[in-house]
């Protein structure tokens, strides 16, 4: 669309009903009965919202778009669907809800290669065979890595999301243009790539698949913070961590710190009281942070960047299974804000929904799977939820961003109004998306 034209008319824009005219990708004018541009594709917004494109502050992408192509192990059955699944290659397997061994995965799947991810992401288990495989294709040159003797024995690779996309052969790649033309059908217009790992070959892919802005936490260079995992396995030590940040810092890029446990996130906070806090600097998810933490991160002005969908598909575990004193420090929001730490919401997918129109809802009503409430006490108006996946991709927690007119247009169309729309977010529906000038949607 950057060589044509688009008005959006009868929108709902700051409150009023207007028409957005968008001429060469760029916002020309916004403004009421306005003239379309000759041969202008017209869109009646019927009195809808109009929004800034929407955007997840952190996701998985390669992951997300693999999951559709992998079996769940999360239900009832877990590991003994692998068993009856068929065929003979390589299986891809998620939602494991226990840290597997080599062992438990041969139990049932003794002859055909699989992988399997527990829930967190953090952790991928390879069976005999799938060992085999890779040991024979390390003595290929082209293969990247291999197995460590550790790797080899266990079956455990923490962290090899990237090498195993480069080890594994795949008869059927990942669909990102898939995933990007679905999150586009939800008003997502920027996504934030949190994989500890990117390669610039994997980024460059992404970037050309997606009609979504592509912003990437785990590559070497750029301008966005870069992805520092506090393993929940093992923790680094303080002076490593302090040295890892200064070197990032000088580099003059910010950090972004993977904190699920209490512990991991008191270590981060006092490595940047150490090393001392930039502009930019956020901490990713903080599942667990009391009262003085926050203090702490609000101090430091470090944003979080939380993901309230995971209330929604764990909670249930979590007030089975944690300490009841950790209960109201889980995931939480409003107390983050009402200390002063700057929020933004994400969908953390595939571990999380990556719909937006769920993670308002969810923020809003902490629900669980099975009808529970997590933390009553951490929820905040959809309308606030809303405008934490409106900011800026390097300002996470900043101002949500508004329509200007001379901007590159990046916007949704919803067919309701905005109270309606945060009123009942589930029921949402997207009509058209322009995502960084492109028509990226078109209901």
């Amino acid at each position: 669309m950057t060589s044509g034209a688009l008005v959006v008319r009868r929108g709902e824009v700051g409150g009023r009903i207007v028409d957005v005219v968008i001429v060469g990708g760029q916002i020309l004018r916004i403004g009421a009965d306005l003239e379309a541009p000759v041969g202008a594709r017209v869109v009646d917004a019927r009195g809808g919202a109009v929004l800034t494109g929407l955007v997840d502050h952190h996701i998985h992408l390669f992951a997300t778009a693999a999951a559709d192509q992998s079996v769940d192990v999360s239900g009832g059955d877990g590991l003994a669907r692998i068993g009856r699944e068929s065929g003979g290659g390589w299986l891809r397997v998620i939602g494991a809800a226990t840290e597997l061994s080599r062992s438990d995965l041969d139990a049932h799947a003794p002859e055909r290669p699989v992988r399997v991810q527990h829930r967190s992401g953090a952790l991928w288990t390879l069976n005999s065979a799938a060992i085999a495989e890779l040991d024979r294709a390390a003595s290929d040159p082209s293969n990247v890595g291999g197995l460590s003797p550790l790797e080899r024995r266990t079956g455990q690779l923490w962290r090899a999301d990237e090498r195993l996309r480069a080890m594994v052969p795949t008869a059927d790649p990942p669909d990102v243009a898939a995933l990007g033309r679905r999150l586009a059908a939800r008003g997502v217009t920027t996504v934030v790539d949190a994989t500890p790992t990117m390669s610039e070959q994997s980024l460059a892919l992404l970037r050309d698949q997606l009609p979504q802005r592509v912003v990437a936490l785990g590559t070497d260079a750029g301008p966005a913070p870069r992805k520092v995992v506090l393993g929940d396995h093992a923790l680094p030590s303080l002076a490593d961590l302090v040295a890892t940040f200064d070197a990032v810092h000088r580099a003059g890029r910010g950090v972004a710190l993977h904190c699920v446990t209490r512990e991991s996130l008191v270590l981060a906070v006092v490595a940047l009281k150490t090393a001392g806090a930039l502009t930019g600097d956020r901490v990713e998810h903080a599942a667990v942070c009391d009262d003085a933490m926050a203090s702490d991160l609000a101090e430091l002005g470090v944003v979080v960047v939380t993901q309230p969908s995971l209330v929604h598909r764990r909670g249930d575990d979590y007030l089975s299974d944690c300490d009841l004193a950790d209960r109201p420090l889980l995931w939480r929001h409003r107390g983050l804000l009402d200390a002063g730490v700057r929020v933004a919401l994400s969908s953390d997918a595939p571990y999380g929904d990556p719909d937006p129109w769920r993670t308002v809802w969810a923020a809003a009503t902490r629900l669980t799977t099975g009808g529970a409430v997590l933390g009553e006490e951490e929820s905040v108006a959809p309308i606030v939820a809303l405008e934490a996946m409106q900011t800026h991709p390097l300002d996470p927690g900043g101002a949500p961003r508004r329509l200007l007119e001379g901007d590159v247009a990046d916007l949704c169309v919803l067919d309701r109004p905005l109270a309606a729309a945060v009123e009942d977010p589930l029921s949402v529906v997207v009509r058209c998306t322009v995502a960084h000038g492109e028509v990226a949607f078109m209901e």
